[in-house]
């Protein structure tokens, strides 16, 4: 009640504040209103302004982020295969695969999860893809890495040829904006592929 209170004070001063600013005083475009029109008007603009603060906070409860890997596997799933385990700290990690039109077998990958506090309250994520592929050297991937904007190619301390994505949700993204992501994943995976006929 104290908050619709408030809402109806600030309807009454908006409404004062552009009556002024159509012409005229305030008082004086006051008067043209009966105190039960006046109370009407102000009773729209108050539900209006709660409406819109529903709407925002609607919108920020729909936001995505890294604290939640269960709803970032449900998106997985739309790609191929995925599931939720843990790293060796505890932490979040997803190991999924992800189907490319022209291969035979879907590419695996994982999703490492950082900025976590004892496996919780993660902050953004690591997508990678490793191939056990000798035919290429540091040169190469320094050209990658030149020539493409998503996706960083590197030879690992195992000598896997890697690719990584990283992806910062610390403030939250939409369902919208992760399924982006992931078709950027799948498309960055593709173009890899591609670029080295692995």
């Amino acid at each position: 009640m104290k908050i619709r209170s408030m809402l109806r004070g600030a309807a009454a001063a908006v409404i004062a504040t552009s009556m002024a600013q159509a012409g005229g005083s305030a008082l004086a475009q006051e008067s043209t209103f009966s105190p039960e029109q006046r109370k009407e008007i102000e009773q729209i603009v108050t539900d209006l302004m709660i409406a819109k603060m529903s709407g925002k906070r609607k919108e920020s409860e729909q936001l995505l982020d890294a604290r939640d890997p269960k709803k970032i596997v449900a998106i997985a799933k739309r790609y191929g295969e995925a599931t939720l385990a843990a790293d060796p700290l505890g932490d979040p990690l997803i190991k999924g695969s992800v189907k490319i039109d022209e291969r035979p077998k879907p590419v695996p990958y994982e999703i490492y999860f950082y900025g976590c506090k004892s496996g919780k309250d993660c902050k953004n994520l690591q997508f990678r893809s490793r191939w056990d592929f000798k035919g290429v050297t540091d040169k190469d991937s320094t050209r990658w890495n030149r020539e493409k904007r998503f996706g960083k190619a590197f030879i690992d301390e195992d000598g896997n040829f890697t690719l990584e994505m990283n992806v910062n949700l610390d403030l939250g993204v939409t369902r919208g904006n992760m399924i982006d992501t992931f078709d950027w994943w799948r498309a960055v995976v593709k173009d890899f592929t591609v670029f080295f006929k692995l």
